[in-house]
C-alpha cells in the first residue's frame, strides 16, 4: 500500500457516524489551502507539510465536505497522525476545545457583508412587518437593528456557518443591553446551522428565535455575440 492511500477513520460528534478519509484527500486540501490562502494554525496545533502548516480542523473540513463543528479538535488531531502526517503544539499555552469554531475572518468577512445586505434589501422574507431601525448600517456592533409589526425591537444577528452558545449569548448580550431603554425586545439568529446548544436555549428563550438561510442560484443563458 503506497503512502497516499492510507486511510482513517474520523468519528463524527451527536451519532452522526464517521467518515472514510484517505491521505491524497488531505494533499489535495493542502492545495486548496494554498489556493484560498488560509491563515495557519489559530490554536496552536499544526500539520507540517512541505514547510508549510496548517489547521487541522480546516483540512479535515476541506478534505471531506463535514462542517468544521461536527469533530473535536483532538479528532481531527487524532486522525491526520494515523494518517501519516505530523502533528504538533507550537504554543506553550493549548485553549481549551471550543465547541464552536469560527471561520476564518478572511473568509468570511465578505460572506457575511454580502448576506447582511441581502438580508437589509429583503428584511420582510425574514418576518412580515419588519422594518430597520438603524439607519441602514451596524450599531453597537449589532448586525442588523429592527421593529416588529407590534412595536417590539428587534435584534437580528448573522452567522455564516454554524451557531452554537457563543453566538447564543452575544446575541443575548446584545438584547440585554437594549432591554434597559426599550420596553420589548427579540432576538433572531440567522445562521446556515444550529447547534444542539443553541436549539437547546430558544426552549427557555422564548424571545428568541433561529432561522436557517439557503442559497438559490439561477442560471440564464449567455447567447453568442
Amino acid at each position: 500500500m503506497s503512502k497516499q492511500a492510507i486511510t482513517a477513520h474520523l468519528h463524527l460528534k451527536a451519532g452522526a457516524g464517521e467518515r472514510t478519509v484517505k491521505r491524497d484527500q488531505v494533499l489535495k486540501a493542502m492545495e486548496e489551502a494554498d489556493e484560498k490562502k488560509l491563515p495557519e494554525s489559530r490554536n496552536g496545533w499544526s500539520v507540517e507539510e512541505n514547510g508549510k502548516r496548517y489547521d487541522p480542523k480546516w483540512l479535515l473540513k476541506l478534505a471531506t465536505g463535514e462542517g468544521i463543528t461536527k469533530f473535536t479538535h483532538a479528532q481531527a488531531r487524532a486522525t491526520l497522525s494515523v494518517l501519516g502526517f505530523t502533528v504538533h503544539s507550537s504554543a506553550e499555552n493549548i485553549p481549551e476545545e471550543d465547541d464552536e469554531a469560527e471561520e476564518p475572518k478572511e473568509l468570511t468577512f465578505d460572506i457575511e457583508r454580502n448576506l447582511q445586505e441581502a438580508l437589509r434589501a429583503n428584511i420582510e422574507q425574514l418576518e412580515v412587518g419588519l422594518k430597520i431601525t438603524d439607519g441602514g448600517k451596524e450599531k453597537d456592533h449589532m448586525d442588523i437593528r429592527a421593529e416588529d409589526k407590534n412595536g417590539a425591537t428587534v435584534v437580528i444577528e448573522l452567522k455564516v456557518g454554524e451557531a452554537g452558545r457563543r453566538s447564543v449569548g452575544q446575541i443575548l448580550g446584545y438584547m440585554g443591553e437594549l432591554a434597559t431603554t426599550e420596553k420589548k425586545v427579540r432576538g433572531i439568529l440567522v445562521a446556515r446551522d444550529f447547534d444542539s446548544h443553541a436549539v437547546a436555549a430558544t426552549r427557555v428563550i422564548p424571545t428568541l428565535q433561529l432561522r436557517k438561510y439557503t442559497f438559490k442560484f439561477k442560471f440564464d443563458a449567455v447567447a453568442p455575440k
